[in-house]
């Protein structure tokens, strides 16, 4: 059996690391369709559809690694439970 060692450190780091990385996502996916919708205001054609089809396929394929960011916070909040029952035991 291989020896395992992690500190509750390491797992807050990565616990902030999925929340960070999921807001930027979120982020990113906000500004696309603020910018998709600004260009609305003079742009209505087949071109700017056919862009908004796009952009919804990409704002969908965001939210795919944002939800598996949330399980993966999820699973280390679990591991920081286990660690800190472990360390107060």
């Amino acid at each position: 059996m291989a020896d395992v060692n992690v500190t509750r450190s390491a797992v807050k780091k990565a616990m902030s690391s999925c929340v960070a990385a999921a807001n930027e996502l979120k982020n990113a996916s906000q500004n696309m369709i603020r910018q998709y919708q600004a260009a609305g205001t003079g742009w209505k054609d087949s071109k700017y559809a056919e862009l908004g089809s796009i952009v919804s396929e990409c704002n969908n394929a965001m939210k795919e690694p944002v939800n598996q960011l949330q399980g993966c916070y999820q699973t280390l909040g679990q591991l920081d439970a286990i660690l800190e029952a472990y360390e107060n035991a």
